[in-house]
């Protein structure tokens, strides 16, 4: 979508990035959720809360490290810099959004195993 708003304005990239946000940021809860309730149907797991716990604990330590790492390549990669004698900012944000499109990607291929194991659990049923 971004080449259709190249030299978007203000509140064309903030409905751009407000968008980004709202269809990614369900998707990744869901995903810690969903790995998080696989890990509990593990049998080596079932019975012990504390592990449980634990392995919740380090997949949402890992999600919030993630996030931080994002924000500093957000604002690498959008290279801003003062223009002119005002110094307005200027960003470019193409690098931005491949950023988003390739982590949605790996996040969909990351979670071809665990589509593929529930359907064929559902398929036995």
């Amino acid at each position: 979508l971004l080449h259709l708003f190249d030299g978007a304005s203000h509140a064309q990239t903030t409905a751009l990035l407000l968008a980004t946000g709202f269809l990614l940021g369900g998707p990744a809860n869901l995903i810690s959720t969903a790995i998080s309730a696989d890990l509990g149907s593990h049998d080596s797991l079932r019975e012990d809360t504390a592990a449980l716990a634990t392995v919740t604990g380090i997949i949402d330590g890992t999600g919030s490290v993630g996030a931080a790492i994002v924000q500093f390549l957000v604002g690498y990669l959008a290279g801003c810099h003062p223009v002119g004698e005002g110094g307005t900012m200027v960003c470019t944000w193409g690098p931005v959004f491949v950023l988003l499109q390739v982590s949605g990607i790996l996040s969909c291929v990351c979670l071809v195993p665990l589509v593929a194991n529930e359907l064929k659990r559902t398929c036995r049923r």
